[in-house]
């Protein structure tokens, strides 16, 4: 009888472009909350919400890119539902990309 995996086990076992991305997300989603509360520090908070922003506008682009590869590959047939998940993910992800960079370009510009 073969033994179960937990999820964590489950979730690293095809460790890829999928796993970094969320994982970037996830660390970079945790530190803007954390530079909500250096309030009083303003050029520090700026600067950290910038670099935080940098990691999530990262994060978008390899899920863009992991989406877009999807797309590209020839043996999904394009009827399918993954097919049409990958392009509404890919529109999705790539505006949230967008607002990432902007808000990071922003937060060191000005």
């Amino acid at each position: 009888m073969a033994k179960k995996k937990n999820f964590i086990a489950r979730y690293f076992e095809g460790f890829g472009l999928k796993q970094i991305s969320e994982i970037l997300l996830f660390i970079g989603l945790i530190a803007l909350i954390v530079s909500l509360f250096f309030t009083e520090q303003v050029e520090f908070a700026r600067i950290f919400m910038s670099v935080t922003l940098g990691v999530v506008a990262l994060a978008f682009a390899l899920a863009t890119l992991r989406h877009v590869l999807v797309l590209l590959n020839k043996k999904i047939n394009h009827k399918s539902p993954e097919y049409k998940s990958a392009i509404v993910n890919t529109v999705i992800a790539g505006l949230f990309f967008a607002v990432a960079l902007f808000g990071c370009i922003y937060g060191f510009c000005c």
